[in-house]
Protein backbone atom coordinates (compact mmCIF):
# COMPACT_ATOMS: atom_id res chain seq x y z
CA UNK A 1 0.00 0.00 0.00
CA UNK A 2 3.05 2.11 0.83
CA UNK A 3 3.84 2.34 -2.87
CA UNK A 4 0.56 4.04 -3.76
CA UNK A 5 0.94 6.92 -1.72
CA UNK A 6 3.08 10.13 -2.43
CA UNK A 7 6.27 9.62 -0.01
CA UNK A 8 5.75 12.54 2.20
CA UNK A 9 2.29 11.87 2.31
CA UNK A 10 3.08 8.36 3.72
CA UNK A 11 5.14 9.41 6.31
CA UNK A 12 2.96 11.66 8.28
CA UNK A 13 0.85 8.74 8.65
CA UNK A 14 3.57 6.42 10.18
CA UNK A 15 6.00 6.11 13.01
CA UNK A 16 8.89 3.34 12.80
CA UNK A 17 6.98 0.08 11.28
CA UNK A 18 3.52 1.06 12.86
CA UNK A 19 0.89 2.90 10.52
CA UNK A 20 -1.83 5.02 12.12
CA UNK A 21 -3.65 6.45 9.06
CA UNK A 22 -4.27 6.38 5.54
CA UNK A 23 -3.73 9.85 3.90
CA UNK A 24 -6.43 11.00 2.30
CA UNK A 25 -5.95 14.81 0.33
CA UNK A 26 -3.27 17.38 0.56
CA UNK A 27 -3.81 21.52 0.15
CA UNK A 28 -0.70 23.19 -1.58
CA UNK A 29 -0.25 26.52 -1.05
CA UNK A 30 0.55 29.20 -3.97
CA UNK A 31 0.45 32.40 -5.07
CA UNK A 32 -2.64 34.35 -5.98
CA UNK A 33 -2.26 37.24 -8.25
CA UNK A 34 -4.12 39.92 -10.06
CA UNK A 35 -3.40 39.66 -13.57
CA UNK A 36 -4.70 42.77 -14.65
CA UNK A 37 -2.59 44.51 -12.25
CA UNK A 38 0.76 43.21 -12.89
CA UNK A 39 0.23 43.73 -17.12
CA UNK A 40 -1.50 47.09 -16.00
CA UNK A 41 2.39 48.39 -14.78
CA UNK A 42 3.96 45.79 -17.37
CA UNK A 43 5.43 44.05 -14.71
CA UNK A 44 5.65 40.23 -14.97
CA UNK A 45 4.84 37.65 -12.49
CA UNK A 46 7.64 36.48 -10.12
CA UNK A 47 8.27 32.96 -10.17
CA UNK A 48 11.20 33.48 -7.60
CA UNK A 49 12.03 35.47 -4.28
CA UNK A 50 14.48 37.75 -6.23
CA UNK A 51 11.97 38.61 -8.53
CA UNK A 52 8.92 38.96 -6.16
CA UNK A 53 10.85 41.49 -4.05
CA UNK A 54 11.60 43.50 -7.47
CA UNK A 55 8.18 43.27 -8.61
CA UNK A 56 7.47 44.86 -4.87
CA UNK A 57 9.58 47.67 -5.44
CA UNK A 58 7.86 48.30 -9.24
CA UNK A 59 4.56 48.19 -8.33
CA UNK A 60 4.67 50.05 -5.24
CA UNK A 61 7.19 52.81 -7.35
CA UNK A 62 4.47 52.94 -10.33
CA UNK A 63 1.18 53.61 -7.51
CA UNK A 64 2.29 54.12 -4.13
CA UNK A 65 -1.27 52.81 -3.32
CA UNK A 66 -0.53 49.59 -4.22
CA UNK A 67 1.20 47.18 -2.43
CA UNK A 68 2.53 43.02 -3.55
CA UNK A 69 0.78 41.96 -0.47
CA UNK A 70 0.43 42.18 2.91
CA UNK A 71 2.31 40.44 6.15
CA UNK A 72 -0.04 38.96 8.44
CA UNK A 73 1.62 39.90 11.77
CA UNK A 74 -0.74 37.30 13.57
CA UNK A 75 -0.42 34.34 11.44
CA UNK A 76 2.42 32.11 12.59
CA UNK A 77 1.28 29.45 10.41
CA UNK A 78 2.02 31.18 7.33
CA UNK A 79 5.40 32.45 8.06
CA UNK A 80 6.42 28.53 9.42
CA UNK A 81 5.22 27.15 5.67
CA UNK A 82 7.84 29.84 3.89
CA UNK A 83 10.39 28.57 6.56
CA UNK A 84 9.88 24.96 5.69
CA UNK A 85 9.97 25.90 2.25
CA UNK A 86 13.31 26.95 2.36
CA UNK A 87 14.20 23.83 4.07
CA UNK A 88 14.48 24.76 7.91
CA UNK A 89 12.67 22.36 9.67
CA UNK A 90 11.26 23.76 13.37
CA UNK A 91 10.36 20.64 15.14
CA UNK A 92 12.63 17.45 14.55
CA UNK A 93 13.02 14.38 16.95
CA UNK A 94 15.69 12.86 17.92
CA UNK A 95 16.19 9.56 19.68
CA UNK A 96 13.68 9.95 22.11
CA UNK A 97 13.34 13.61 22.45
CA UNK A 98 12.25 16.55 20.50
CA UNK A 99 14.24 18.97 19.00
CA UNK A 100 13.19 22.83 18.94
CA UNK A 101 14.57 25.00 15.97
CA UNK A 102 12.85 28.02 15.92
CA UNK A 103 15.67 30.08 15.18
CA UNK A 104 17.51 27.91 12.40
CA UNK A 105 19.18 29.64 9.52
CA UNK A 106 16.44 28.99 6.64
CA UNK A 107 14.09 30.90 9.35
CA UNK A 108 16.41 33.67 9.89
CA UNK A 109 16.72 34.09 6.20
CA UNK A 110 13.00 34.15 5.59
CA UNK A 111 13.15 36.78 8.61
CA UNK A 112 15.11 38.87 6.62
CA UNK A 113 13.72 38.62 3.51
CA UNK A 114 10.78 39.44 4.45
CA UNK A 115 11.87 42.54 7.13
CA UNK A 116 13.40 44.17 4.29
CA UNK A 117 10.28 44.63 2.44
CA UNK A 118 8.63 45.59 5.47
CA UNK A 119 11.08 48.28 6.20
CA UNK A 120 11.14 49.44 2.74
CA UNK A 121 7.43 49.80 3.19
CA UNK A 122 7.01 47.61 -0.02
CA UNK A 123 4.09 45.01 1.67
CA UNK A 124 1.64 46.32 4.01
CA UNK A 125 1.49 44.75 7.81
CA UNK A 126 -2.61 44.60 8.11
CA UNK A 127 -3.45 41.38 10.41
CA UNK A 128 -5.20 38.87 7.95
CA UNK A 129 -8.87 38.47 7.87
CA UNK A 130 -9.62 41.94 9.22
CA UNK A 131 -12.18 44.25 7.43
CA UNK A 132 -9.02 46.27 6.27
CA UNK A 133 -7.40 43.37 4.48
CA UNK A 134 -10.32 42.28 2.75
CA UNK A 135 -11.02 45.69 1.23
CA UNK A 136 -7.73 45.98 0.02
CA UNK A 137 -7.99 42.40 -1.45
CA UNK A 138 -11.31 43.41 -2.88
CA UNK A 139 -10.15 46.85 -4.19
CA UNK A 140 -6.87 46.15 -5.60
CA UNK A 141 -4.33 47.67 -2.56
CA UNK A 142 -2.47 44.45 -2.00
CA UNK A 143 -1.82 42.41 -5.97
CA UNK A 144 -0.70 38.93 -4.89
CA UNK A 145 -1.76 36.59 -1.99
CA UNK A 146 0.48 33.23 -0.54
CA UNK A 147 -1.76 30.97 0.73
CA UNK A 148 -3.54 27.80 0.38
CA UNK A 149 -6.21 26.91 -2.16
CA UNK A 150 -8.31 26.11 0.15
CA UNK A 151 -8.94 30.06 0.88
CA UNK A 152 -11.89 31.92 -1.03
CA UNK A 153 -10.11 35.18 -2.14
CA UNK A 154 -13.40 37.86 -1.45
CA UNK A 155 -14.71 39.41 -4.81
CA UNK A 156 -14.40 36.00 -6.96
CA UNK A 157 -16.50 34.79 -9.54
CA UNK A 158 -14.62 33.28 -12.38
CA UNK A 159 -12.42 30.85 -13.36
CA UNK A 160 -8.49 30.34 -12.09
CA UNK A 161 -5.41 28.31 -13.66
CA UNK A 162 -2.99 26.31 -12.53
CA UNK A 163 0.70 27.63 -13.41
CA UNK A 164 4.09 25.75 -12.56
CA UNK A 165 6.24 27.82 -10.37
CA UNK A 166 8.97 25.26 -9.59
CA UNK A 167 11.86 27.85 -9.56
CA UNK A 168 9.82 30.01 -6.88
CA UNK A 169 8.43 27.13 -4.86
CA UNK A 170 11.45 24.07 -4.87
CA UNK A 171 9.80 22.14 -2.56
CA UNK A 172 6.82 19.67 -1.99
CA UNK A 173 5.36 21.35 0.88
CA UNK A 174 1.67 21.91 1.76
CA UNK A 175 -1.02 24.00 3.54
CA UNK A 176 -2.18 21.19 5.44
CA UNK A 177 -3.59 17.47 4.53
CA UNK A 178 -5.88 14.78 6.14
CA UNK A 179 -5.84 11.80 6.75
CA UNK A 180 -8.02 8.61 7.44
CA UNK A 181 -7.69 7.55 11.05
CA UNK A 182 -8.99 4.16 12.31
CA UNK A 183 -11.36 5.84 14.76
CA UNK A 184 -13.24 7.46 11.25
CA UNK A 185 -11.55 10.83 12.58
CA UNK A 186 -9.35 13.05 10.79
CA UNK A 187 -6.50 14.82 12.09
CA UNK A 188 -4.78 17.80 9.77
CA UNK A 189 -0.96 18.05 10.67
CA UNK A 190 -0.01 21.14 9.20
CA UNK A 191 2.84 21.91 6.63
CA UNK A 192 3.55 24.53 3.69
CA UNK A 193 3.54 25.44 0.38
CA UNK A 194 3.63 24.31 -3.69
CA UNK A 195 1.86 25.89 -6.68
CA UNK A 196 1.40 29.17 -8.24
CA UNK A 197 -2.34 30.46 -9.04
CA UNK A 198 -3.46 32.77 -11.87
CA UNK A 199 -6.61 34.62 -12.24
CA UNK A 200 -8.39 35.14 -15.23
CA UNK A 201 -10.06 38.51 -14.17
CA UNK A 202 -9.76 41.51 -12.58
CA UNK A 203 -11.22 39.74 -9.40
CA UNK A 204 -8.68 37.09 -6.92
CA UNK A 205 -9.89 33.44 -7.51
CA UNK A 206 -10.45 30.24 -5.77
CA UNK A 207 -10.29 26.54 -7.56
CA UNK A 208 -10.74 23.38 -5.88
CA UNK A 209 -8.13 22.85 -2.46
CA UNK A 210 -7.82 19.73 -2.09
CA UNK A 211 -5.72 17.31 -4.22
CA UNK A 212 -4.89 14.02 -3.36
CA UNK A 213 -2.59 12.09 -2.06
CA UNK A 214 -2.52 8.22 -3.57
CA UNK A 215 -0.19 8.71 -6.72
CA UNK A 216 -2.61 7.76 -9.29
CA UNK A 217 -4.69 10.54 -8.41
CA UNK A 218 -1.33 13.06 -7.86
CA UNK A 219 0.03 12.06 -11.17
CA UNK A 220 -0.72 15.01 -13.19
CA UNK A 221 -0.33 17.93 -10.29
CA UNK A 222 3.31 16.30 -9.23
CA UNK A 223 5.10 17.29 -12.34
CA UNK A 224 4.01 21.01 -11.37
CA UNK A 225 4.80 20.98 -7.49
CA UNK A 226 6.92 18.44 -6.34
CA UNK A 227 10.18 19.62 -7.06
Amino acid sequence: MKDQFVPWTWKQVTLGNAVYAIPQDSGPMGLFYREDIFKKYNISVPTTWAQYADAAAKLHAADPNVYITDFPPRQPGWFTGLVWQAGGPLFTISGQSWKVSINNPQSQQVASYWQDLISRKLIKTEPDFANAWFHDLQSGAVATWITAPVASPPGSRESGVLVPSSKMLRRPLVSGASHLCPSGRRVKPFMATGVALRTSSSRLRSIPSRLPSSLSGSIAISRVWMR
